[in-house]
């Protein structure tokens, strides 16, 4: 039998030959992480340590924060909602969202039931992107979602 490597041209420089499965080659990663480190530092002094974002950013990075998120993740069995009911699909919720976000009701940042597990890069990109359409809609649908997990599993 014979195993033959598939390979393809790295997708920043398209010179170098890489696994089929890898994005860069090993030039061009260290180049996207030095990149992405120089963002995030602007990213970081211009909008998430602002004066206006400072709370939220140290809310977030909380003991308090860490330790209530993983009991609400717990409560669900680290099973995103967003995924189970809209998708029949099983998926690892590794974070919670907020349905009436910090900004909005800084009161309601430990509040039980404004929790919602789903996932980071997935159902929780498409929720941000539902509030933009039709905030109000979107978080009745979240808050119907937790009320049928109950019914059912708890």
């Amino acid at each position: 039998m014979i195993n033959i490597a598939l390979k393809k041209l790295c997708s920043r420089c398209n010179k170098n030959l890489i696994d089929i499965n890898e994005k860069y080659c090993v030039e061009c990663s260290k180049k996207v992480e030095e990149d992405k480190r120089r963002s995030n530092k602007i990213y970081d002094k211009k909008v998430r340590y602002n004066k206006d974002n400072i709370k939220y950013a140290k809310f977030y990075k909380s003991k308090e924060w860490t330790k209530f998120r993983k009991t609400v993740l717990s409560y669900y069995n680290y099973i995103d909602l967003w995924e189970l009911y809209k998708n029949n699909r099983i998926v690892v919720a590794d974070t919670v969202h907020h349905i009436t976000e910090i900004r909005e009701d800084y009161g309601k940042r430990l509040d039980f039931e404004n929790m919602f597990p789903c996932n980071l890069g997935g159902s929780h990109n498409v929720i941000h992107r539902l509030y933009e359409q039709d905030k109000e809609g979107t978080q009745k649908m979240l808050r119907d979602l937790i009320e049928r997990y109950k019914r059912e599993y708890k």
